[in-house]
């Protein structure tokens, strides 16, 4: 008796915007489970288009002047917006998934 190992599932929506964490993209994995139990994703692999017009969702435009000494802070200014492309991204996947 041979065993065949299942295949990883994988999903790769995209985004505009400067990257993406692996621990939001781990959120992303389990929104879509939530949204379609029966989509079992091994990893969500995203391509971000690494624009500079978008807002920034990595927050290396920190808010500290080049070659200041003041602390470093986070350049994402909008904090509900992680939670907006979140949602967008699992959306994605579960449509795809509902559309194979």
């Amino acid at each position: 008796m041979g065993l065949v190992p299942t295949p990883p599932e994988p999903a790769g929506p995209s985004h505009e915007g400067q990257g993406y964490f692996n621990h939001e993209l781990n959120g992303v994995r389990a929104r879509g489970a939530r949204k379609m139990p029966e989509l079992k994703l091994d990893y969500v692999l995203n391509a971000a288009t690494h624009n500079h017009s978008g807002p920034d969702t990595v927050g290396i435009w920190g808010l500290r002047a080049p070659l200041s000494d003041a602390p470093l802070t986070s350049g994402i200014q909008l904090p509900w917006l992680q939670d907006v492309v979140n949602e967008q991204l699992a959306n994605a996947i579960v449509d795809a998934a509902r559309a194979m």
